[in-house]
């Protein structure tokens, strides 16, 4: 009874799997960066404005800016992007929001300037992994923030929202998909007798339905979930206080 049950839920993955990316031309190709240095072996799932999704051979899902890929790549996006296409989105129903595990990497690289003062710099770049939790229910179509914030290291209570980036993700059944945002370099001293400057405090990602309401967030340091209000009406690189 139990293999039977197992066969059957393997089966319901696959026709789901199926079902949500009917866009894939379901070719495994060699995608090259546009310096060359880096080759991925995906299928072409979908391409939306100036991003890219493919999907690895290990099922995983990753989006790529267009102009990161190399000239043959980008024109070979376009060719099959322009193919018609007979495959529906399965939208995110807001009463019952996906299972998802929300996985973030933070690379925070500090070193010393050596000026008189112990200068610090910072290189702040994120990379979000979401994996689907679902065996039923895969989605296309959704949409993502994320915003990293920094402290003010002359006032504590002061912050800054340095980054903000929204982009869409594509989730088969039990599958996975990856972004990386881009890096902000930070410059600062918090030496008790010269302070200046922002450093790295956290970051909040959500995930949004179709009319930019947030489904699902997270966090780190949690404090930053209760103050989303400020964070949302911050702009760039503005002081704002969390309380």
């Amino acid at each position: 009874m139990n293999a039977w049950r197992t066969v059957c839920v393997l089966l319901l993955t696959w026709v789901a799997s199926a079902l949500v990316f009917a866009e894939s031309d379901g070719e495994l190709r060699t995608w090259t960066s546009k310096d060359g240095k880096y080759t991925v072996d995906a299928e072409f799932v979908r391409a939306a404005g100036n991003l890219v999704w493919l999907k690895r051979a290990d099922g995983r899902t990753i989006s790529v800016p267009l102009y990161r890929l190399s000239t043959e790549d980008q024109s070979l996006v376009s060719a099959l992007a322009a193919q018609p296409s007979g495959s529906g989105s399965t939208s995110v129903d807001t009463a019952r929001p996906p299972r998802l595990d929300i996985f973030v990497k933070k690379s925070k690289r500090t070193r010393k300037d050596g000026t008189d003062y112990d200068n610090e710099s910072q290189s702040v770049s994120l990379s979000i992994r979401v994996r689907n939790r679902e065996v039923t229910r895969g989605f296309t179509g959704l949409k993502a923030r994320v915003y990293v914030i920094a402290q003010s290291a002359s006032n504590k209570r002061e912050y800054r929202v340095i980054m903000k980036e929204d982009y869409e993700l594509e989730l088969p059944v039990n599958g996975e998909h990856e972004y990386e945002t881009g890096t902000r370099d930070l410059q600062f001293d918090d030496n008790y007798m010269a302070k200046f400057g922002y450093k790295w405090e956290g970051y909040v990602w959500e995930l949004l339905d179709t009319d930019g309401n947030p489904i699902l967030t997270k966090a780190s340091p949690t404090k930053l979930e209760k103050c989303l209000g400020k964070i949302r009406k911050a702009k760039i690189d503005k002081d704002f206080r969390l309380r």
